[in-house]
Order: structure tokens, then sequence, then C-alpha cells
């Protein structure tokens, strides 16, 4: 007998993966401009050197962990938001499709540990991951669906995560330029 939630934790380890990949650039990119700007010598004044890069690969993880964490809780929250929209099931089936989508990160989360030096290809396969996840779900729900459901299922991510990046991007840029503007000339 198999048990369906055998592949449950997954994600979480998908999401420590990919938090300490891009923790490790992080730390790495940190501790050199640190160094470059000469502040890291005082800091080793007070404190030891694996003392130092590990409380700041603590921190970054930390700080990955929830972005990441809530990227996904925002995306759980929109794919059953379209599943109820575009999808009419009672037993609720296509949960085993999702849960197979979990292997995808997880196996992205697994190369991203061996490709920490990189943050392109880190930024690159974590957006790899997630749209063959997505091509995979989609995939595999079409039968399912009539057209009109696979268009609609298309258009709400899409528009959502579209406006989403458009606004966060937008509300970045804004508040760098007030900074840029605040600054004493």
């Amino acid at each position: 007998m198999k048990n369906a939630y055998l592949t449950s934790h997954f994600p979480i380890l998908a999401i420590l993966f990919f938090c300490l990949s891009f923790g490790i650039w992080s730390q790495q990119y940190i501790a050199a401009f640190l160094e470059s700007a000469g502040i890291y010598q005082g800091m080793l004044e007070f404190f030891s050197e694996s003392g130092i890069k590990l409380t700041m690969l603590f921190m970054l993880i930390l700080a990955f962990f929830m972005i990441i964490a809530a990227l996904k809780l925002i995306s759980d929250t929109m794919m059953g938001l379209s599943l109820l929209f575009f999808l009419s099931e009672e037993k609720g089936d296509t949960r085993s499709y999702l849960q197979s989508c979990a292997w995808i990160y997880l196996i992205a989360g697994g190369v991203s540990l061996f490709l920490t030096s990189h943050l392109y290809v880190l930024g690159g396969l974590f957006i790899g991951a997630t749209l063959a996840s997505f091509v995979y779900l989609i995939i595999r729900l079409a039968p399912s669906l009539r057209f009109a459901g696979v268009a609609g299922f298309l258009l709400l991510h899409l528009s959502f995560w579209g406006l989403f990046i458009f606004g966060t991007g937008y509300a970045g840029l804004r508040l760098y330029n007030s900074f840029l503007h605040s600054l004493p000339v």
C-alpha cells in the first residue's frame, strides 16, 4: 500500500535547497564587498572569520526562506483558486499532480547546490523549475479542462504573476528613486 503523503516533505526540502544556494552566493558576495570596502578587517577584530560567515549565512538563508516560502504560499493560493474556478471535480485527484510538481523543484534545488557561484544560473534554474512545473501541470490538467478552462487557467496565472512582478518592481523602483532624491548632493 502506497501512502499518498510520501512526498509531502519535498516542498520544504526544495525551499531549503534553494535558500542554501542563494544564501551561499549572497554570503560570498557580501563578504567580498565588505572586504573591498575595508569593513571586513574591522569585523575580524571582534569576531572570528567562521563566526562572521556562519552568522551571515544563517541570516541570508532565513531571509531567502521567508521570501521563497511566501511565494509558495501565494502560488498555492492562486493554484487553489484557479482549480476552483476552472476545474470541476469532487474527489480532488489533481492534488496528486500538484504533489508531482514537487519532484521538479526538489531536483532543481538539489542541482542548485552545485551551482552556488553563478547567480544567473541559480535564478534561471529557479525560474526554469517554476515554468517546467507549470507546463507539466497544464499538460496533466488539459484533458480534464475544456479549452475555455485552460485559457482561463493560463490567463489567471499569467495576469496575476505579471501584475505581481510589475507591481513589486515598480514599488522597488519608486523606493530607490526616492532614496536617491533624498541624498544630499
